[in-house]
C-alpha cells in the first residue's frame, strides 16, 4: 500500500516518499484495507463509476468519489504530489487537506476525457468547426423546408403534412 487509512478520522495519509501514484492505486488499497480486521465498520470512503467494457476490447473511463467526508493527505514534506486519474469530492470541495506541518506541497492532478473524439465512421472525426455548420445550418434545412417538396412515402414530413396538418389534427386539434 502506498498510502494509510485511518477510520476514526476519516483520513488517507499518503505514505512518505510517495510523490505520483493513481486515483485507481487508493481506492484499491482502501478496498484491500477494508477487508483487514474489521474495517469494514468505518463509513465508506469511495464509490466509483465507469470501467464497464465496451466494444473492442476498450473500458469506459472509470471516475472516483471520495464519500462521507473522508480527506487525503500528502506525506510531511516539501514535494510535488502527481495523482493520475478522475478523482473528486462527491460535495464539490477538495479531496486533500493540508499537511499538519508547514510544508509546501504542490498537487497535481491528471484527469482524462472520457469521450475523446465523435467519429464519423470514416478516418477522420468531426470537428469543432462541423459542429457549429451543423447547429448553424441544419434546423433551417429542417424547419424552413416546402412541405410541397416531401414526397417520400412514410417519412416524418408526409405523416405532418398529410395526416396531422390536413386533418387539424396538430397540438390536439380534432376534425
Amino acid at each position: 500500500m502506498a498510502v494509510t487509512f485511518n477510520g476514526n478520522t476519516k483520513l488517507i495519509v499518503i505514505d512518505n516518499g510517495v510523490t505520483s501514484l493513481t486515483a485507481l492505486d487508493i481506492y484499491s488499497d482502501w478496498k484491500e484495507w477494508v477487508l483487514l480486521t474489521d474495517n469494514a465498520k468505518y463509513v465508506q470512503a469511495f464509490s466509483v463509476l465507469g470501467g464497464d467494457p465496451l466494444p473492442g476490447s476498450r473500458f469506459l473511463g472509470t471516475t472516483i468519489f471520495l464519500e462521507n467526508n473522508w480527506r487525503i493527505r500528502p506525506y510531511e514534506g516539501d514535494h510535488s504530489l502527481d495523482i493520475e486519474g478522475n478523482l473528486y469530492d462527491r460535495g464539490g470541495s477538495t479531496p486533500f487537506v493540508s499537511t499538519i506541518g508547514s510544508y509546501n506541497v504542490l498537487i497535481t492532478l491528471t484527469v482524462s476525457n472520457l469521450v475523446d473524439t465523435i467519429s464519423t465512421g470514416g478516418s477522420s472525426a468531426i470537428t469543432n468547426t462541423d459542429i457549429q455548420s451543423i447547429a448553424a445550418n441544419s434546423a433551417s434545412q429542417v424547419w424552413d423546408k416546402d412541405t410541397g417538396e416531401v414526397n417520400a412515402a412514410n417519412s416524418m414530413g408526409t405523416h405532418v403534412k398529410d395526416d396531422l396538418l390536413k386533418k387539424n389534427t396538430w397540438i390536439g386539434l380534432k376534425d
